[in-house]
C-alpha cells in the first residue's frame, strides 16, 4: 500500500494505492490497480482518477491504451485492470483530476508466461 496526501488547496485529500503483480505477460492476463480517495476521513465519491502506465506495451483493459480515467464509487474506490506483452515492472501513476497535486505511483510486475505455474491437477 502506498499513501499520498495533499493539503495545498485547503481540501485534505489522501490517495491510497494498491496493485497486484504476477500476471503473465501474454497480452491477456491482468494485474489490477486500485485507488481509494478520502478527505478528512471520509470516502470521496464521484471524482475522476487518471491511471497512466509508464510502459508502451502495458494497456488498460477498459481503454486499450496506456491510460484510463475511472470515477470513484461511494467507498472512494477507483479500480482498473491492465495487460502487458512484455515481462517487466510497470510504474502506474494515479492523479486526481480535480486536484492535480494529489498524485501517486505504484508498481505492478508482469512475468514471463513460462514462469507462471498452475497447481498440479488433482485426480
Amino acid at each position: 500500500m502506498v499513501y499520498f496526501s495533499d493539503f495545498s488547496d485547503g481540501v485534505a485529500y489522501s490517495l491510497e494505492l494498491t496493485a497486484t503483480s504476477g500476471a503473465s505477460a501474454d497480452g491477456t492476463a491482468t494485474n489490477s490497480v486500485n485507488a481509494v480517495l478520502m478527505s478528512g476521513g471520509t470516502y470521496v465519491n464521484g471524482k475522476n482518477i487518471i491511471f497512466s502506465a509508464g510502459s508502451t506495451s502495458a494497456k488498460f483493459s477498459d481503454s486499450g491504451t496506456s491510460s484510463v480515467t475511472v470515477t470513484t464509487n461511494n467507498q472512494g474506490e477507483a479500480s482498473a485492470t491492465l495487460t502487458d506483452t512484455v515481462e517487466e515492472t510497470v510504474i502506474i501513476a494515479a492523479i486526481l483530476v480535480d486536484d492535480t497535486n494529489t498524485t501517486g505511483q505504484i508498481s505492478s510486475t508482469f512475468v514471463n508466461s513460462d514462469d507462471v505455474h498452475l497447481p498440479a491437477p488433482t485426480v
